[in-house]
């Protein structure tokens, strides 16, 4: 079973792939289940259960939309950061103001605690990514990027990335390559292999077209070259790695940058959709 998930500042809806077929359906397809307004979500890895991050705590949602309670609470003296991934099915990673914090299910209750910290930002987390081992992690931060070998224990931060921008440095994972790591800082793309942190193989401006920084980023689960990114004014972006070039998307502007994320799906035409 496949489900789309629509969180707005209100609401979730969950919704089967199948009722996507009658667009006029789309809103009333599902049960709306009423939540704060969120900060960032992610899938478990097996696509069953979807987890928010809210301002007070994590909580998580079958893909029928029953939540549970919150399942995760930060310390009083801590702040959820607007990230979180999903390691595997027991496993979540998320970050407590400049600290990555890696939670397990309990198996004796629905909460998940916090086995293991990391402590090596000096500023707020920004943005987390998992390779798709989940061996590998990436975060960021207003002043570095940072890979983690998460078996053994192993941080390294990424060199050649310029420290002028106003927006952090986002960071996605390829799905399609263990070691492909996309970071957008400014109005480029920087494409690092992370067993070689010294420097990008590649660095991509998105052109003349870019109306601020990227601020989103996503990589494409059926295009082994194609990445996606939002920048700060509402610009749209398809960049081919292989061709190292982007393309201003121009069927898709957005006027109101709050919260701007975009994301890949086949839906009708396997275009690149953008979501605010």
């Amino acid at each position: 079973m496949t489900t789309l998930a629509v969180a707005t500042t209100e609401h979730l809806l969950l919704s089967l792939t199948a009722s996507l077929k009658r667009t006029s359906s789309l809103l009333s397809s599902g049960p709306k289940t009423l939540i704060p307004r969120p900060l960032a979500g992610t899938w478990s890895s097996d696509n069953s259960t979807l987890f928010l991050v809210f301002s007070d705590g994590i909580r998580k949602y079958g893909d029928r939309g029953a939540a549970e309670d919150v399942i995760f609470s930060p310390p009083e003296e801590e702040e959820l950061q607007a990230c979180i991934v999903a390691k595997d099915n027991s496993t979540i990673i998320g970050a407590l103001s400049s600290k990555i914090a890696v939670l397990e299910s309990n198996p004796c209750s629905s909460d998940y605690t916090i086995v293991k910290t990391i402590d090596i930002h000096t500023s707020p987390v920004i943005s987390l990514a998992i390779s798709k081992d989940g061996a590998v992690l990436a975060s960021t931060s207003q002043t570095a990027v940072y890979i983690h070998t998460l078996g053994i224990d192993s941080h390294t931060a990424l060199r050649g990335l310029p420290q002028s921008s106003e927006e952090p440095p986002l960071c996605a994972f390829s799905p399609h390559f263990r070691s492909k790591l996309i970071v957008g800082s400014g109005q480029v793309l920087y494409v690092y292999d992370v067993t070689r942190p010294s420097s990008p193989t590649k660095t991509i401006p998105l052109g003349s077209g870019a109306n601020g920084d990227v601020v989103s980023l996503a990589c494409s689960p059926y295009s082994k070259t194609l990445v996606a990114a939002a920048c700060e004014g509402g610009t749209v972006h398809l960049v081919d790695l292989e061709k190292e070039k982007g393309y201003e998307l121009p069927f898709v502007s957005i006027h109101d940058r709050a919260d701007l994320g975009i994301g890949f799906t086949r839906w009708w035409t396997s275009k690149p959709v953008s979501l605010r």
